[in-house]
């Protein structure tokens, strides 16, 4: 769509606007199927902002956006904000059929966000937040003690100490607390468990309740609890990334170049423990064919590390011939470095820089996330291709042009 608009000298008919229209409704329906998921909203809903403002510049540029274009230009908008929407909608509306409440997700919508982003805002007086610690055990013990008996105090107390096992793993120093990323499990089981509920309207409106009660234990003891906002949802502010003297930019940059390490060198992948026991396997229900013994799959793992090193040598490659490829443009041609600038490229660098922006924030704020690069890593691939399509394409016109003017 965006290379449509590219074109020179445009001119859309009838059928190409409504070929442009649908092609433009579906576009924007796949992105509107990704909202559906429950850590990709952020990602999608900045991709999609992007897109908005490179078709209108693009429309801006073709002449498109004049008078007598107003109204299909606007029923475009219309229908584009309709097919955006209509997978939430959808997935809402079958909700409410059978639920009664209407909403999609309840970690991005209803009430359990706001109250997961209180309750890791409290801290103690005069003390200091614990990074990778969305709420240190020490006020999750004085929140109980000042709530008396109430359903706050109840839930929070039944806590699983299993799921501190998890941040214990990654790092020793967490051992005794639910490290970021596994609090929030720790908190909907309790929450479920405590209460006893058994549908979504039940689970909202017990969210509701323990919200209020912390509002009040709070406003009740601001000589002991500290419930300034420090959490926006899920994120912590970056004050609360790195222990108190260091500074969270550092900590940002280092895992940015880490993760940007990884993307050009990945690491072999690593099957978890369960894999290679059958007797744990058995433990949690899952059922490892008898033809792979633990032998086998050693040197299954093996191969897998061979294909590795293989392909973290064709991405070096990739790189480098990408890189060598700019700098010969630069003293070449340097009008060709436009092509850098082709709206699709720029597409796909925002969705690649949107997914490593978050996957970043991710292990500076919670557990480690470079296995999420996957995702990243092929959407690079595509913007390296797409830079050489565009480019291929750029000089075959210029040859053009230059030997219809001989």
């Amino acid at each position: 769509i965006l290379s449509s608009l590219s074109a020179k000298n445009l001119v859309l008919s009838l059928q190409k606007w409504r070929i442009f229209s649908v092609s433009l409704m579906l576009s924007y329906f796949c992105l509107g199927l990704l909202l559906i998921t429950r850590e990709g909203r952020v990602v999608v809903i900045f991709t999609s902002i992007i897109y908005a403002l490179l078709l209108l510049y693009q429309a801006y540029r073709c002449n498109l956006i004049v008078k007598r274009n107003l109204m299909k230009l606007i029923s475009i908008a219309l229908a584009v904000l309709l097919s955006f929407n209509l997978p939430v909608a959808s997935v809402k509306t079958l909700n409410y059929t059978n639920y009664g409440l209407a909403i999609s997700n309840e970690f991005e919508e209803g009430n359990f966000k706001s109250f997961y982003q209180d309750l890791s805002s409290v801290k103690l007086v005069d003390s200091e937040y614990k990074p990778f610690v969305p709420i240190k055990q020490d006020e999750i013990s004085t929140i109980i003690s000042l709530s008396g008996n109430n359903q706050l105090a109840r839930t929070l107390a039944n806590l699983k100490e299993e799921w501190m096992k998890h941040g214990c793993e990654i790092n020793k120093e967490l051992c005794d607390e639910y490290a970021g990323g596994w609090f929030m499990w720790a908190l909907r089981q309790s929450i479920f468990e405590t209460s006893g509920i058994k549908n979504p309207v039940e689970f909202q409106e017990q969210v509701i309740n323990l919200n209020a009660e912390l509002a009040q234990v709070c406003t009740s003891n601001p000589e002991v609890l500290n419930c300034l906002p420090s959490t926006v949802g899920y994120l912590p502010y970056p004050s609360r990334w790195v222990s108190k003297g260091a500074s969270p930019l550092k900590a940002f940059s280092d895992t940015a170049l880490t993760h940007f390490a990884w993307l050009i060198s990945p690491n072999a992948f690593n099957y978890s423990p369960v894999t290679h026991n059958h007797e744990q396997a058995r433990k949690m229900r899952v059922r490892l064919s008898s033809d792979n013994t633990p032998d086998q799959i050693n040197k299954f793992h093996q191969r897998i590390a061979s294909f590795n090193k293989l392909s973290s040598l064709i991405r070096k490659c990739l790189l480098v011939s990408f890189l060598v490829m700019l700098l010969a443009t630069a003293f070449w041609k340097p009008s060709l470095l436009t092509c850098l600038l082709d709206p699709g490229l720029i597409f796909i660098l925002t969705l690649i820089f949107a997914n490593f922006i978050v996957i970043v924030l991710v292990q500076v704020t919670s557990f480690l996330s470079v296995g999420y690069l996957s995702m990243v890593s092929p959407v690079i691939t595509l913007s390296i291709w797409r830079y050489y399509d565009i480019l291929l394409n750029r000089v075959k016109c210029n040859s053009a042009s230059a030997g219809s003017d001989a």
